[in-house]
């Protein structure tokens, strides 16, 4: 979608006259993985539409209208369900790799204590108490 719709509905008389003449049902469409010739949305395009419809939602219609529209919140829900999701998977899978680099630095810092207590003579203490 175009950025320039984006600016343009931050005017109040604009956005007024765009939800007056139906806009919002023509962004809502582009939240559905389809369009009507079977073709599938991109992702971008869904977070674009929803950053409209999040700019929409602030005139006082609006809200009423997306509450009553069953398939637009079941579509918002699978979306934000879906997001989650990747974002469970993305933390569990940065975690995963934190854990993995954390290990891997404990050994090397376990190898590298061994290497100089080997070095200085394999004591826990090298130097000699002086009474």
């Amino acid at each position: 979608m175009d950025n320039s719709l984006l600016t343009f509905l931050q005017y109040d008389q604009i956005k007024e006259e765009f939800i007056k003449q139906d806009g919002l049902s023509l962004i809502m469409k582009f939240l559905y993985n389809q369009d009507e010739y079977g073709c599938s949305y991109s992702h971008t395009n869904q977070s674009d539409a929803l950053e409209l419809i999040c700019i929409l939602a602030f005139d006082e219609q609006v809200p009423q209208i997306l509450k009553q529209n069953q398939l637009f919140m079941t579509t918002v829900k699978s979306i934000l369900t879906i997001e989650t999701a990747n974002g469970v998977l993305w933390v569990s899978k940065n975690e995963e790799k934190t854990l993995n680099n954390n290990n891997n630095e404990q050994r090397n810092k376990d190898a590298y204590a061994l290497g100089i207590i080997h070095i200085s003579g394999g004591g826990a203490c090298s130097v000699s108490p002086k009474f």
